[in-house]
């Protein structure tokens, strides 16, 4: 493991992020970038910032025609 990045095939990879502002921005940035659905299985929202910014950013996408299922 380098890096918390496991190659498991030449087409795809898995990266973990742990917590922090690296997890944080990631996660939005997956949101931002979702073209046709999002499936949110597991999360807590809180009403702090991050909770509330995940919410936004979930709301713009199904603006943008993103099909997003929590």
């Amino acid at each position: 493991m380098k890096n918390n990045i496991f190659q498991k095939t030449s087409d795809n990879f898995i990266k973990f992020y742990l917590e922090g502002d690296l997890y944080y921005e990631h996660y939005l940035k997956l949101i931002q970038e979702a073209q046709k659905i999002i499936h949110l299985q597991t999360y807590i929202f809180e009403e702090d910032m991050f909770g509330v910014a995940v919410i936004n950013e979930l709301k713009q996408a199904a603006h943008r025609g993103v099909k997003v299922y929590i």
